[in-house]
């Protein structure tokens, strides 16, 4: 059954993406807002609620094992259940940007002003380096360093002073260095986009929440090329809405794609595969990007604490306490390495970490298992390190497994796939990098050494080679969350762009995609910030548009 609801502007949102609540007091007419999953709860505050999609690796990869991509389902997304760490890249990549799109207004100087414009930052960490010069202290979004600054912090801060590195604020243009994690963070709570930008404005009597809606496509005119109306469902029954104005998909690097597709707008080849009607010929989904994510594991004569968890949600409701840090580590480092073109922005993120067996299993490597416990055999806790190449070359896909819209899509991030091994030397150098660090006299007081078994299936390589690692490296790596490019910006679709540098969907009339998936280029950090900033820059100018 079909029931028809005129209104101003649809939004369909999926992951972070909320900015439009502020649009609703400037635009007449109404807006309305569909989301898969509820409202939220302090639940969201751990990382349960979330849409499990899996995510495989082709043999080329150097593995077949399958590995989970969460996307947040609520109002406010993705942005309930990710690490709340906010990074907002490097000058460089959105100079990219700009030179991609021939559009001056995606320049570092045009965009840090939205930035800015989303930010509340407290300096909560007096220990580590801020330049306030490239902050906003009166935005909705509230900021600050992850507190306490404890000793594996400090440890890891004198490591990089101990191999001349700097220590520096990394949401400055001077990125490199060794820093301090800064997070989305009030009062001990998370700060999530729908509770701060979509709740205050619910009062508005031009605005409003669907929940639990499901979208499972946009209509769009095959002869006009002009999206009308987004049908979903919503407690087993189907609803059509009209957008009189347009259509603003926001479902993120996964979802956006897949309706795209589902709606007829995607590589013709592969739709008419699964027999979708092809109304536009678009390249979505063909330039998935995500930072692949590798840890590794140090013995060393450092122990931690145990609370009892009756102690920790006692602080907890005081808005402190461990259970109010979303972030594994607290210490943070953007470095380069394997310097390769002109380009001065980092390529490689590293970040300590206290990882014990028991929490084994239910994360990152779930599907390895038997890996995973060879891995930790001899040891029941570790001090470790996360690190990730954050400018991958390497392009993945997202698919539809076939055209029902409940089913799952096929995501393949193809990493380390380029063909002159960039991508992976660029990791190999993070691991000399991590073993220099924990060389150091900062790490060697407290005993670090790496005593790790042989990884199963990199045993026929001489332990510690560059062939070891590379083995590794590929069977260790995992997705880090930060997909980008699946609806990528450009100057036009015939050199692969989806939308334009306002982000229209190119050939498609009053149909706009505005989340992560847009980036034509991947960002150097996680992808929250950045999308806010895409979303405070898209909101003024559809608000200029309208008015």
């Amino acid at each position: 059954m079909y029931i028809t609801i005129i209104t101003i502007c649809v939004i369909i949102f999926g992951s972070f993406l909320i900015v439009y609540g502020q649009t609703s007091s400037q635009l007449k007419g109404y807006m309305d807002i569909m989301e898969e999953g509820s409202e939220s709860s302090m639940t969201y505050e751990f990382p349960t609620n979330a849409k499990m999609y899996e995510a495989t690796e082709e043999p080329i990869i150097g593995n077949n094992e399958t590995n989970r991509y969460p996307r947040g389902k609520g109002v406010g997304g993705s942005s309930l259940i990710n690490f709340a760490i906010c990074t907002k890249g490097n000058p460089e990549n959105y100079n990219n940007w700009a030179e991609i799109t021939n559009d001056l207004t995606w320049t570092y100087k045009n965009v840090l002003k939205y930035f800015k414009k989303a930010e509340n930052f407290h300096w909560t960490d007096q220990c580590a380096p801020v330049n306030m010069k490239y902050h906003g202290t009166e935005g909705m979004m509230n900021i600050q360093q992850s507190i306490p600054h404890n000793f594996l912090t400090q440890t890891f801060l004198d490591a990089n002073i101990d191999l001349k590195m700097n220590l520096t604020d990394y949401n400055s243009p001077n990125q490199l260095g060794g820093s301090v994690f800064q997070i989305f963070l009030k009062d001990g709570k998370r700060e999530d986009t729908g509770s701060v930008y979509i709740t205050p404005f619910l009062k508005r009597g031009n605005l409003r929440v669907l929940t639990n809606s499901f979208v499972t496509k946009i209509e769009i005119n095959g002869l006009s090329k002009t999206a009308s109306s987004v049908i979903f469902t919503n407690s087993g029954r189907t609803f059509r809405v009209q957008a009189k104005k347009e259509i603003i998909l926001s479902a993120g690097v996964v979802g956006s794609p897949q309706i795209l597709m589902l709606s007829g707008v995607g590589p013709h080849k592969h739709l008419r595969e699964i027999g979708i009607d092809v109304i536009k010929n678009l390249e979505v989904g063909s330039s998935f990007v995500d930072h692949p994510l590798v840890m590794i594991g140090f013995k060393s004569n450092m122990t931690t604490t145990e609370v009892p968890i009756q102690n920790e949600v006692a602080d907890l409701c005081q808005g402190k306490g461990s259970l109010t840090s979303f972030t594994i580590p607290q210490g943070v480092g953007f470095y380069r390495v394997n310097l390769y073109g002109n380009n001065k922005a980092p390529n490689l993120e590293v970040f300590p970490f206290v990882l014990k067996y028991s929490q084994s299993g239910a994360g990152l490597y779930e599907s390895d298992t038997d890996i995973y416990q060879a891995y930790f055999a001899d040891r029941d806790q570790q001090m470790g390190f996360y690190f990730s190449n954050v400018a991958p070359i390497s392009k993945g896909t997202i698919r539809l497994k076939n055209k029902d819209p409940f089913e799952y899509p096929l995501i393949n991030p193809k990493f380390f796939s380029d063909v002159n091994n960039t991508d992976i030397e660029v990791s190999y150098k993070g691991l000399e990098l991590i073993f220099n660090m924990t060389n150091t006299p900062s790490y060697q007081k407290l005993g670090f050494k790496y005593v790790a078994n042989p990884l199963p299936p990199c045993e026929s390589f001489t332990k510690s080679s560059r062939e070891y690692w590379y083995c590794y490296i590929r069977y260790m790596a995992a997705p880090f969350y930060h997909g980008t490019g699946t609806c990528s910006m450009g100057k036009n679709h015939e050199n692969g762009a989806v939308v334009d540098s306002k982000l229209k969907v190119f050939g498609i009339n009053k149909l706009r995609v505005v989340d992560a998936s847009i980036f034509p280029t991947p960002i150097a950090g996680h992808t929250e910030m950045p999308v806010l900033m895409v979303a405070e820059k898209i909101s003024d100018e559809i608000k200029a548009y309208y008015l």
